[in-house]
């Protein structure tokens, strides 16, 4: 008489699902990461253009020539088309040519406006970026996201002043005002656009969609540099090295950017960058630019790090 054996595994199996599954939530984390080092390289960066000499047209020259020269390496290593696979090509020249225009104009906002009212205004972006995903990429929001979004928009509205400027009796506007309100808001347009395109190509690879943004960035910003500005070569070695850094920082901005996309939500990249560039925005004016700060963007700031950490804790616990 057979007796049956019982067979015991000392590792349990794991599905093939199981793994997909666990693989997707590591990639959502690390988009999340992605994005909240891509904020802090366009805070360093927006602190270095509005410091240096140079006029921002210039800045964003060279700031995508240095970013063309990091990117080929890269390209080169991928051995993929440079100019993208066929069917991306004409998505991933929209995105450099959206890329390009939020750089350039972010760059002018930096210039004519304090940091705090750039970075309010380019919270709106989640707002543009969430609508246009929902209509042209199909994306969803529940109702986390969605309770989420309202209070990072009354966090915007609360560290903008504008309880301030309405309580306020005399408000004067100058032209550089009127400039960089301007140029922030068609950068917002712009980095809506760009977003969208990327996420649409996301099948391309990374060091491909950077690069995209790099040379029509180059074309863009020395096409439209006669409008406004001479080129002009600098002698004094700081303004040198203070080029160099905003080409490094803008480079891994865009690299950190276009890998956040690829792994998480439009929306959620979105919201995360300008929560952080919003609260980070108005310590540095305060404590860099000696600004003053009142009651209403102390509420702002912790209403929007507050919406962070819950997006972040929620992240986190759905990994494990």
């Amino acid at each position: 008489m057979h007796t049956r054996r019982r067979s015991y595994h000392l590792w349990p199996k794991i599905s093939k699902g199981n793994k997909e599954e666990k693989k997707r939530k590591c990639t959502a984390l690390k988009g999340f990461f992605f994005a909240i080092i891509s904020a802090f390289c366009t805070l360093l960066s927006a602190i270095i253009v509005k410091k240096v000499s140079l006029h921002p047209v210039q800045s964003a020259f060279y700031r995508f020539v240095g970013s063309l020269a990091l990117s080929i390496p890269a390209v080169v290593k991928s051995n993929e088309n440079p100019v993208g696979p066929k069917g991306f090509r004409l998505i991933l020249l929209f995105a450099g040519i959206f890329g390009a225009g939020s750089m350039l104009f972010g760059f002018l906002a930096y210039r004519y406006l304090p940091l705090y009212e750039v970075f309010v205004i380019f919270g709106t972006t989640p707002i543009f970026v969430t609508v246009a995903a929902h209509l042209f990429l199909k994306e969803y929001c529940d109702m986390f996201h969605s309770v989420l979004l309202i209070f990072s928009v009354i966090g915007i509205v609360f560290s903008s002043k504008l309880p301030s400027h309405i309580i306020a009796k005399d408000i004067t506007y100058s032209t550089d005002n009127i400039y960089g309100f301007l140029a922030a808001i068609v950068a917002v347009l712009c980095r809506t656009g760009q977003m969208i395109f990327i996420k649409k190509a996301k099948e391309v690879p990374h060091s491909i969609a950077i690069f995209a943004c790099c040379w029509t960035g180059v074309i863009e910003s020395s096409m439209l540099m006669p409008a406004f500005t001479e080129m002009k070569l600098h002698r004094c070695g700081l303004e040198w090295i203070n080029i160099v850094l905003i080409g490094f920082l803008s480079f891994f901005d865009q690299a950190f950017m276009t890998i956040a996309l690829h792994c998480e939500f439009v929306s959620v990249v979105a919201t995360v960058r300008c929560a952080i560039n919003i609260t980070m925005g108005f310590l540095i004016e305060a404590f860099l630019f000696h600004d003053e700060i009142d009651y209403f963007v102390i509420i702002g700031a912790v209403l929007v790090v507050s919406s962070i950490f819950s997006l972040g804790l929620r992240k986190w616990m759905s990994s494990t």
